[in-house]
Protein backbone atom coordinates (compact mmCIF):
# COMPACT_ATOMS: atom_id res chain seq x y z
CA UNK A 1 0.00 0.00 0.00
CA UNK A 2 2.77 2.42 0.97
CA UNK A 3 4.65 1.57 -2.24
CA UNK A 4 1.54 2.22 -4.33
CA UNK A 5 0.98 5.60 -2.69
CA UNK A 6 4.64 6.51 -3.23
CA UNK A 7 4.45 5.58 -6.90
CA UNK A 8 1.21 7.51 -7.24
CA UNK A 9 2.83 10.64 -5.78
CA UNK A 10 5.93 10.14 -7.91
CA UNK A 11 3.75 10.07 -11.01
CA UNK A 12 2.62 13.62 -10.21
CA UNK A 13 6.24 14.70 -9.79
CA UNK A 14 7.20 13.18 -13.15
CA UNK A 15 4.19 14.78 -14.83
CA UNK A 16 5.07 18.18 -13.39
CA UNK A 17 8.68 17.74 -14.52
CA UNK A 18 7.35 17.03 -18.00
CA UNK A 19 5.39 20.29 -18.01
CA UNK A 20 8.43 22.25 -16.81
CA UNK A 21 10.71 20.65 -19.40
CA UNK A 22 8.20 21.29 -22.20
CA UNK A 23 7.92 24.93 -21.09
CA UNK A 24 11.72 25.24 -21.14
CA UNK A 25 12.07 23.82 -24.67
CA UNK A 26 8.85 24.99 -26.32
CA UNK A 27 8.41 28.80 -26.41
CA UNK A 28 4.77 28.45 -27.50
CA UNK A 29 3.87 26.66 -24.28
CA UNK A 30 5.42 29.48 -22.25
CA UNK A 31 3.29 31.95 -24.20
CA UNK A 32 0.19 29.86 -23.50
CA UNK A 33 0.98 29.89 -19.77
CA UNK A 34 1.40 33.67 -19.72
CA UNK A 35 -1.92 34.04 -21.55
CA UNK A 36 -3.47 31.64 -19.03
CA UNK A 37 -2.41 33.87 -16.14
CA UNK A 38 -3.87 36.95 -17.85
CA UNK A 39 -7.12 35.17 -18.73
CA UNK A 40 -7.60 34.03 -15.12
CA UNK A 41 -7.14 37.56 -13.82
CA UNK A 42 -9.50 38.92 -16.50
CA UNK A 43 -12.13 36.33 -15.59
CA UNK A 44 -12.00 37.50 -11.99
CA UNK A 45 -12.07 41.16 -12.96
CA UNK A 46 -15.20 40.64 -15.10
CA UNK A 47 -16.80 38.46 -12.38
CA UNK A 48 -17.86 35.59 -14.61
CA UNK A 49 -20.58 33.27 -13.39
CA UNK A 50 -19.43 29.97 -11.91
CA UNK A 51 -20.29 28.08 -15.10
CA UNK A 52 -18.63 30.71 -17.26
CA UNK A 53 -15.51 30.36 -15.14
CA UNK A 54 -15.67 26.55 -15.41
CA UNK A 55 -15.91 26.86 -19.20
CA UNK A 56 -12.82 29.08 -19.24
CA UNK A 57 -10.92 26.56 -17.12
CA UNK A 58 -11.86 23.73 -19.47
CA UNK A 59 -10.75 25.75 -22.50
CA UNK A 60 -7.42 26.53 -20.82
CA UNK A 61 -6.88 22.88 -19.90
CA UNK A 62 -7.75 21.76 -23.44
CA UNK A 63 -5.27 24.14 -25.08
CA UNK A 64 -2.44 23.41 -22.63
CA UNK A 65 -3.05 19.66 -22.76
CA UNK A 66 -3.00 19.62 -26.56
CA UNK A 67 0.16 21.74 -26.61
CA UNK A 68 1.83 19.16 -24.36
CA UNK A 69 0.65 16.37 -26.67
CA UNK A 70 2.13 18.28 -29.60
CA UNK A 71 5.45 18.43 -27.75
CA UNK A 72 5.29 14.67 -27.13
CA UNK A 73 4.55 14.00 -30.81
CA UNK A 74 7.50 16.15 -31.89
CA UNK A 75 9.85 14.34 -29.50
CA UNK A 76 8.64 10.92 -30.68
CA UNK A 77 9.00 11.89 -34.34
CA UNK A 78 12.52 13.22 -33.77
CA UNK A 79 13.43 9.98 -32.00
CA UNK A 80 11.99 7.77 -34.77
CA UNK A 81 13.26 9.91 -37.66
CA UNK A 82 16.39 11.93 -36.77
CA UNK A 83 16.81 12.88 -40.43
CA UNK A 84 14.35 14.96 -42.45
CA UNK A 85 11.49 12.92 -43.88
CA UNK A 86 8.20 13.95 -45.57
CA UNK A 87 6.13 11.79 -43.19
CA UNK A 88 7.88 13.26 -40.14
CA UNK A 89 7.03 16.74 -41.39
CA UNK A 90 3.43 15.68 -42.02
CA UNK A 91 3.10 14.34 -38.45
CA UNK A 92 4.55 17.49 -36.90
CA UNK A 93 2.43 19.79 -39.05
CA UNK A 94 -0.75 17.86 -38.23
CA UNK A 95 -0.04 18.00 -34.48
CA UNK A 96 0.66 21.74 -34.71
CA UNK A 97 -2.51 22.18 -36.75
CA UNK A 98 -4.55 20.49 -34.02
CA UNK A 99 -3.18 22.98 -31.50
CA UNK A 100 -4.01 25.86 -33.83
CA UNK A 101 -7.60 24.69 -34.37
CA UNK A 102 -8.24 24.28 -30.64
CA UNK A 103 -6.55 27.60 -29.85
CA UNK A 104 -8.72 29.49 -32.35
CA UNK A 105 -11.84 27.82 -30.97
CA UNK A 106 -10.78 28.65 -27.41
CA UNK A 107 -10.18 32.30 -28.31
CA UNK A 108 -13.59 32.63 -29.97
CA UNK A 109 -15.42 30.84 -27.16
CA UNK A 110 -13.55 32.82 -24.49
CA UNK A 111 -14.29 36.08 -26.26
CA UNK A 112 -17.99 35.24 -26.35
CA UNK A 113 -17.99 34.47 -22.61
CA UNK A 114 -16.13 37.67 -21.71
CA UNK A 115 -18.25 39.90 -23.95
CA UNK A 116 -21.46 38.51 -22.47
CA UNK A 117 -20.13 39.09 -18.95
CA UNK A 118 -19.17 42.66 -19.86
CA UNK A 119 -22.57 43.39 -21.39
CA UNK A 120 -24.55 42.10 -18.43
CA UNK A 121 -22.34 43.94 -15.96
CA UNK A 122 -21.78 43.13 -12.31
CA UNK A 123 -23.16 44.46 -9.05
CA UNK A 124 -20.69 44.21 -6.17
CA UNK A 125 -22.09 42.66 -2.96
CA UNK A 126 -22.37 44.83 0.13
CA UNK A 127 -19.69 42.81 1.94
CA UNK A 128 -16.55 41.63 0.14
CA UNK A 129 -15.66 37.96 0.36
CA UNK A 130 -13.81 35.14 -1.31
CA UNK A 131 -15.53 32.85 -3.78
CA UNK A 132 -14.66 29.57 -5.51
CA UNK A 133 -13.35 31.10 -8.77
CA UNK A 134 -10.98 33.37 -6.84
CA UNK A 135 -9.50 30.50 -4.81
CA UNK A 136 -9.21 28.21 -7.84
CA UNK A 137 -7.59 31.01 -9.86
CA UNK A 138 -5.11 31.69 -7.07
CA UNK A 139 -3.94 28.06 -7.05
CA UNK A 140 -3.88 27.92 -10.85
CA UNK A 141 -1.94 31.17 -11.10
CA UNK A 142 0.53 29.94 -8.50
CA UNK A 143 1.05 26.76 -10.54
CA UNK A 144 1.56 28.74 -13.75
CA UNK A 145 4.09 31.09 -12.14
CA UNK A 146 5.93 28.12 -10.61
CA UNK A 147 6.18 26.34 -13.96
CA UNK A 148 7.49 29.47 -15.66
CA UNK A 149 9.99 30.09 -12.84
CA UNK A 150 11.23 26.49 -12.76
CA UNK A 151 11.59 26.47 -16.54
CA UNK A 152 13.75 29.58 -16.28
CA UNK A 153 15.71 29.01 -13.05
CA UNK A 154 15.44 25.27 -12.38
CA UNK A 155 14.98 23.51 -9.03
CA UNK A 156 15.40 26.65 -6.93
CA UNK A 157 11.61 27.07 -7.01
CA UNK A 158 9.24 24.76 -5.11
CA UNK A 159 5.72 24.05 -6.34
CA UNK A 160 4.71 22.38 -3.07
CA UNK A 161 5.75 25.36 -0.98
CA UNK A 162 3.91 27.68 -3.36
CA UNK A 163 0.71 25.67 -2.92
CA UNK A 164 0.79 25.81 0.89
CA UNK A 165 1.71 29.50 1.07
CA UNK A 166 -1.07 30.15 -1.42
CA UNK A 167 -3.56 28.44 0.87
CA UNK A 168 -2.25 30.35 3.90
CA UNK A 169 -2.63 33.72 2.14
CA UNK A 170 -6.21 32.91 1.11
CA UNK A 171 -7.08 31.91 4.68
CA UNK A 172 -5.63 35.13 6.09
CA UNK A 173 -7.42 37.28 3.50
CA UNK A 174 -10.71 35.43 3.90
CA UNK A 175 -10.81 34.88 7.66
CA UNK A 176 -8.30 37.32 9.12
CA UNK A 177 -5.18 36.58 11.18
CA UNK A 178 -5.63 34.14 14.07
CA UNK A 179 -3.06 32.72 16.43
CA UNK A 180 -3.65 29.00 15.93
CA UNK A 181 -6.62 27.77 13.89
CA UNK A 182 -6.76 27.57 10.93
CA UNK A 183 -4.32 30.24 9.76
CA UNK A 184 -1.70 29.38 12.39
CA UNK A 185 -1.69 25.70 11.45
CA UNK A 186 -1.50 26.61 7.76
CA UNK A 187 1.46 28.88 8.48
CA UNK A 188 3.31 26.13 10.36
CA UNK A 189 2.68 23.61 7.58
CA UNK A 190 3.77 26.06 4.88
CA UNK A 191 6.94 26.88 6.81
CA UNK A 192 7.70 23.16 7.33
CA UNK A 193 7.25 22.37 3.63
CA UNK A 194 9.50 25.30 2.73
CA UNK A 195 12.25 24.27 5.15
CA UNK A 196 12.29 20.68 3.88
CA UNK A 197 13.01 21.98 0.39
CA UNK A 198 16.49 21.22 -0.95
CA UNK A 199 18.80 22.99 -1.49
CA UNK A 200 18.53 25.51 1.36
CA UNK A 201 19.40 28.52 -0.78
CA UNK A 202 17.82 31.93 -0.42
CA UNK A 203 15.94 31.47 -3.70
CA UNK A 204 14.61 28.06 -2.65
CA UNK A 205 13.39 29.36 0.72
CA UNK A 206 11.84 32.59 -0.57
CA UNK A 207 10.31 31.37 -3.83
CA UNK A 208 7.40 29.50 -2.23
CA UNK A 209 6.22 32.34 0.02
CA UNK A 210 6.78 34.94 -2.69
CA UNK A 211 5.01 33.17 -5.56
CA UNK A 212 2.26 31.72 -3.37
CA UNK A 213 1.31 34.95 -1.61
CA UNK A 214 1.72 37.05 -4.76
CA UNK A 215 -0.60 34.85 -6.83
CA UNK A 216 -3.23 34.94 -4.09
CA UNK A 217 -3.00 38.73 -3.76
CA UNK A 218 -3.27 39.25 -7.52
CA UNK A 219 -6.41 37.12 -7.77
CA UNK A 220 -8.05 38.73 -4.75
CA UNK A 221 -7.21 42.18 -6.11
CA UNK A 222 -8.76 41.32 -9.48
CA UNK A 223 -11.85 39.86 -7.78
CA UNK A 224 -12.56 42.58 -5.23
CA UNK A 225 -9.96 45.22 -4.25
CA UNK A 226 -11.97 45.99 -1.10
CA UNK A 227 -10.67 42.76 0.47
CA UNK A 228 -7.18 44.22 0.63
Amino acid sequence: MAVSVKRFLESFVHAFDGIVDATRTQPNLGIHLVVTALVLLLALALHLTLWGFVAILLLIALVLGLELMNTAVEAQVDLASPERHPLAKKAKDAAAGAVLVVSIGAVLAGAAIFVEARIHGYVAPALPGLDVPTCVSAFALGAVLTVLAKARWGSRFSGRATLFWNAWALLVIGLGVRVFWPEGVALLVAAYVTMTRRPHTAAALLSGPLVGVLSALLCVLAHDPRML
